[in-house]
């Protein structure tokens, strides 16, 4: 059954006030966000960084590392990373052949 035309342009008026408060909403919101992200900002340390305390990752040590967990492989990632002088995620990474933060080829986030 057609719509009389008074009718549809009165919905097709209501429906563009809808989608304007809406999109006046949608802005509001967008604004809010860009001024908490601009707002959200790391403090300086309070005190000085410590110093890195692990032992530079490199090839050979991952190779170490890798046939260190075959020759033991009850031992803890915790135990092998004390054993080698670096933190068990590093240890973790080398087992799993895991590029390091910093490897060559890693793509920066």
């Amino acid at each position: 059954m057609p719509i009389p035309i008074p009718e549809v342009r009165l919905a097709m008026l209501d429906m563009a006030t809808r989608l304007r408060q809406q999109a006046a909403t949608l802005l509001a919101n967008a604004k809010e966000l860009e001024r908490l992200s601009n707002g959200a900002h790391r403090r300086p340390p309070g005190k000085p960084v410590a110093p890195a305390s692990s032992v530079k990752m490199t090839a050979e040590l991952r190779k170490q590392i890798r046939q260190y967990a075959k020759d033991h492989p009850m031992m803890s990632v915790a135990a092998m990373g004390a054993h080698f002088g670096v933190n068990s995620g590093r240890v973790s990474e080398a087992i799993h052949n895991i590029p390091g933060r910093n490897a060559p080829g890693r793509e920066k986030e």
